[in-house]
């Protein structure tokens, strides 16, 4: 197998003897053959895809559907069609949402597939031919120009004002300037100014490279094979669920048991008590915990998607309330990802401190609309409809010239340009030569120590003075200061060129010399205006924000700074450093490091590797190729709405709007999402139990069964449809913004919710049973009895429901009617209970007599003094008030 080698270290001599081609001739059509059979065509490495099929049955391999699935086969055992059928739709529809989710999800090595396909123009057997970029072998010669894709990884041969935009692949807003050099064995890969990679863009210049890696061995083939080796992993709610259902199946079971046993031993029929205790366990299994679970996700999805996230994955919904690290890209993500002019700084302002004249000011933006390489495309039309090209740096001078108030449209007219220097990454300069009624000018942009160097003197007020060593050192000094504040500087100038110096042989570069320096422009990628405070936020939430990005240190220093960060020596690392460093050595300190500089994709999947390893639930954000296998390993990956196919698809939640604060707004529903599942949990599992309790104590106590199979099930049907579901709508509460993230093994019943359960069951337990041994001591009639005790269980579920809206506060002080689903979801229950107490047909099938109005009375005393001893334990148990 082809082995990649490190061709940015060689000159491009000895990779073209290395790869034995002619870059005069290219490769023949036979050489062509023989390569492409050995290394392959230009494409990504197909991947072993699971079937739709299988991926669907995959959706049904859970504990708590096996435990659902024997409900539904009870129930069809015991002639309960109707729950049955239920049971069934509720697995289907469960299935089929969870297989669209991931099935979405796993079409991101098509979208890598689709980014990549290019024609592209290449040398053979002495002729430029144009062939589509799979068909591309190592060693053939390959011709770039502005606007193409790159089809391969390739070493530049030869090159004109190269620049390419690697952004997507580096995480580098600016374009890289391209040459042909040779480059030291440690230079990262955003600084391998000899190499061009696929999938990235020319911005500029042209070249001629020759193919050094194809397919899978290019950087973005690694990419797709970093993301096709990260495994699906089970996320923090199916661990929970599973968990759970588990531990709730087994104790069931032993219940099932022990109620047998019991019954065995006082002499029950068995056939009674068997099918007493069959209802009894598909009435205890939550069959409603999935739909609800489903319910409360999607409808945090959608709330999230009302603040302008986008979400792939629903359980990320979840993930994101025990977020505890944000790893977030710089560029895009907390910044605007666009350069703009920060300050202009005359020399009058440099060389005499808090002096300024608005000529020179007017002076700096004439000059950095002139010369410049950017255009109006559309200046036919309105100002405000102009649309401004043109490289990253000219067109944020050329708009800050516009918007200084320079008309463009008269400078157009007035001056005719008559000769142009462009800009390449040797000179660092460009000039534009205009002739005007009074005299020809020189202007020129660029490098400020370049326009620096070719300065003899300074402006003030549209006047030239003498520029000494004293003066010099003062600007730059200027210029390092500006660097380290992380701006990107330009300096412009002038000169005035006689009529008689102006020739047809002779070039502006010959001209540039005895320039008047008028002054600095600063420009920035400046933060997102909420980006700050969000920072703030994710901080007093307890989330801890680490940047991670493939910019310069110092530009990454500068905007952390801007951001809150405490900067020093100790916390910010490049990824070359890293290169260094073994995977434990990286836990050591990866607590301390907040800014990580000049990373790379691989550096990216090891910093999430590491945060996870000590135990941190990590949300990841990106927006480019490079990003996408952090954002499938991390617990939930964030693409920018702006950011390409790949990262969106390797995703699980998107920023539509590119704002850092809907993390926020995600994060704190989130919270409010476990919240409710955790509310339904509770109401679906604790009720139950308080059956099973006064139906054992009946066996034991040698009374009547308490209930009968088809009594069990209504208050299951009751309970396990309406209320659970309101219970998924309820409104979040202040607290969860406030609170620290949960541990990320917390699991969905704590110590504290289960004491409370048990308490539940004992109370309600004992308190429903003794009016129905009361009924039965004082009446002797069996089915009053029973219908007492059904009418105040069902009630007394349905009223639970308002005590399982907070763990926070106490019932009394949770607003009644806030929830209205849940207020409607009780009245039909109190309607359907009171259908089966009246009504002739349904007092026949469900076994159960008329209650009159002292009944009631009964029935509503005791189920307020069950909700008044549960609503104290919670309080005593969960501190509240």
């Amino acid at each position: 197998m082809y082995q990649p080698k490190l061709y940015y270290t060689l000159t491009s001599q000895q990779v073209l003897k290395d790869l034995d081609v002619d870059k005069n001739k290219g490769l023949s059509l036979r050489e062509v053959e023989i390569r492409r059979k050995k290394f392959g065509k230009n494409k990504l490495q197909e991947s072993n895809k699971t079937s739709r099929f299988k991926l669907f049955l995959h959706q049904f391999q859970s504990f708590l559907v096996y435990l659902i699935l024997l409900a539904a086969i009870v129930s069809l055992f015991l002639k309960h069609y109707v729950d049955a059928v239920f049971i069934l739709v509720v697995i289907v529809i469960n299935g089929i949402v969870a297989f669209y989710q991931e099935d979405k999800a796993s079409r991101t090595l098509e979208h890598l597939k689709e980014f990549i396909k290019v024609q592209t123009i290449v040398l053979r057997e002495g002729k430029k031919v144009q062939i589509d970029k799979e068909e591309l072998v190592v060693g053939d010669i390959v011709f770039l120009k502005a606007g193409d894709k790159v089809p391969a990884d390739g070493r530049i041969i030869e090159s004109v004002d190269l620049q390419i935009d690697e952004s997507i692949l580096t995480g580098e807003w600016l374009a890289s300037q391209k040459k042909n050099i040779v480059l030291q064995k440690d230079t990262p890969l955003a600084d391998r100014d000899n190499m061009v990679y696929m999938g990235t863009v020319v911005q500029s210049g042209t070249a001629k490279i020759v193919v050094t890696h194809i397919g899978s061995l290019t950087e973005i083939g690694k990419i797709s094979t970093l993301v096709e080796s990260i495994e699906e992993r089970e996320t923090p709610l199916e661990r929970r669920v599973s968990q759970f259902s588990k531990i709730y199946g087994l104790l069931i079971l032993i219940l099932f048991f022990f109620f047998l046993l019991i019954g065995g031993i006082r002499h029950f029929y068995f056939t009674d008590l068997f099918t007493t205790g069959i209802a009894l366990v598909v009435s205890a299994i939550p069959e409603g915990l999935l739909p609800a679970c489903t319910i409360v996700l999607v409808v945090g999805a959608r709330e999230i998607f009302r603040r302008k996230g986008l979400v792939r994955n629903l359980s990320a919904t979840e993930i994101l309330g025990s977020t505890n690290i944000i790893l977030t890209d710089k560029t895009g993500t907390l910044t605007e990802g666009e350069m703009r002019v920060a300050r202009i700084i005359t020399g009058m302002e440099i060389l005499e401190p808090k002096k300024d004249n608005s000529s020179d000011i007017s002076l700096v933006l004439r000059i950095s609309a002139l010369a410049n390489e950017a255009f109006i495309e559309n200046m036919d039309e309105a100002t405000e409809k102009w649309r401004v090209r043109g490289r990253p740096t000219d067109k944020a001078l050329l708009i800050s010239a516009i918007e200084g108030g320079i008309d463009i449209k008269d400078l157009t007219l007035k001056m005719k340009k008559i000769g142009e220097l462009v800009f390449n990454s040797e000179r660092k300069y460009l000039g534009a030569l205009y002739k005007t009624k009074e005299r020809n000018i020189l202007y020129l942009s660029g490098a400020p120590e370049k326009i620096l160097s070719l300065s003899k003197y300074w402006s003030r007020e549209n006047k030239k003075y003498s520029l000494d060593s004293h003066k010099v050192n003062l600007i730059k000094e200027k210029i390092n200061q500006l660097a380290d504040q992380g701006f990107r500087i330009v300096g412009v100038g002038y000169k005035n060129i006689r009529e008689e110096s102006i020739r047809s042989d002779i070039s502006i570069q010959n001209l540039s010399h005895d320039i008047v320096f008028v002054g600095l422009i600063a420009l920035k990628d400046h933060l997102r205006p909420e980006a700050k405070k969000s920072i703030e936020t994710c901080r007093s939430m307890g989330v801890r924000p680490v940047i991670a990005t493939g910019d310069h240190l110092l530009t990454a220093k500068a905007i952390a700074e801007e951001l809150g960060f405490k900067i020093n020596t100790k916390n910010a690392i490049e990824g070359r450093e890293l290169d260094h460093l073994s995977q434990d050595e990286l836990k050591k300190i990866i607590p301390n490091i907040s800014i990580y500089a000049r990373v790379e994709p691989r550096h990216k999947l090891r910093i999430v590797k590491a945060f996870q390893d000590l135990g941190n639930v990590v949300a990841m954000t990106g927006d480019g190729v490079n990003d996408a296998p952090a954002l499938r390993q991390a617990d939930i990956g964030i693409a920018l709405g702006s950011g390409t196919d790949v990262a969106k698809e390797s995703s699980d939640l998107i920023l539509l709007d590119n704002n850092f604060s809907t993390i926020v707004q995600a994060i704190r529903k989130g919270r409010a999402i476990f919240d409710n599942i955790r509310k339904v949990t509770i109401y679906l599992t604790a009720d139950d139990f308080s059956e099973i309790f006064f139906i054992l104590l009946s066996i034991v106590l040698g009374l009547p069964l308490a209930l009968l199979p088809a009594q069990i099930l209504l208050i299951n049907i009751v309970e396990d449809t309406l209320p659970d579901i309101a219970l998924t709508v309820e409104k979040e509460e202040k607290e969860v913004i406030q609170e620290k993230p949960r541990k990320k093994d917390e699991p969905l019943i704590n110590k504290k919710i289960k004491k409370w359960m048990i308490e539940v069951a004992i109370v309600t337990g004992l308190v429903a049973f003794v009016p129905f041994v009361l009924y039965w001591h004082f009446t002797a009639d069996i089915m009053k009895a029973r219908t007492m005790l059904l009418a105040i269980t069902t009630f007394d579920s349905l009223l639970f429901a308002f005590s399982c809206r907070s763990l926070r506060h106490s019932v009394w002080r949770k607003n009644i009617f806030s929830n209205k689903y849940l207020n409607y979801a009780i009245l039909i229950g109190i309607f359907l209970l009171l259908l089966v107490v009246y009504i002739p047909f349904l007092q026949r099938i469900f076994q159960v007599t008329y209650l009159n109005l002292f009944d009631w009375v009964i029935v509503l005393l005791t189920d307020l003094a069950e909700i008044y001893l549960i609503s104290r334990a919670k309080e005593e148990i969960f501190k509240i008030n």
